[in-house]
């Protein structure tokens, strides 16, 4: 069900940063951001090397002390985009939509999930063991590029605080399409 998860959120944050064809008449909605993302502390990476036209912002070397990188898992297939320990995130092709993503979220056997943000396309959710033993904040975005569904999320491998995780959504936000926002 996990790798079903990925292409549905990567889908979804591509569809929410638009598209490739706008028109002058066109506004662009100003990006809600929960934290600040200040020039000097990121870098703009380029996906196109992997077959993505989409550039995002990660944090660089200043704010995480160490260089943001992007590789192409060749079995999987997903792009990772990492910078430091803890911002993480994992893009790649998906034919999930969201609503079928939520569907699988409340039908999971293993983990209670609560979806704490809905928005056009982006989720974010919890998903706790059923003992309370643990639980673990992640989040799901589509994109549309050129017409392919792509789903962006965190690494569901890491835990990581509600400060970074709110970094990485933030960071998904800035996603250009083509080179245009």
């Amino acid at each position: 069900m996990i790798k079903y998860v990925f292409p549905i959120v990567i889908g979804m944050v591509l569809v929410s940063c638009g598209n490739n064809n706008k028109t002058e008449s066109d506004a662009e909605a100003p990006v809600e951001k929960t934290v600040s993302i200040e020039d000097s502390k990121y870098d703009l990476m380029d996906l196109s090397e992997f077959g993505l036209a989409a550039k995002i912002k990660v944090p660089n070397k200043s704010f995480t002390n160490s260089e943001p990188k992007a590789v192409l898992n060749e079995t999987s297939g997903i792009i990772e985009i990492s910078s430091g320990n803890k911002f993480k995130l994992k893009v790649s092709e998906t034919e999930i939509d969201k609503a079928l993503m939520v569907s699988d979220l409340k039908d999971d056997l293993l983990f209670k999930n609560t979806i704490k943000t809905d928005e056009e396309n982006l989720i974010v959710y919890t998903s706790e063991l059923p003992d309370g033993s643990g639980s673990f904040d992640h989040f799901c975005a589509w994109l549309n590029v050129d017409g392919a569904m792509y789903l962006v999320q965190n690494d569901d491998q890491e835990k990581v605080s509600k400060h970074y995780l709110d970094r990485m959504i933030d960071c998904v936000k800035t996603i250009q399409i083509n080179g245009t926002l």
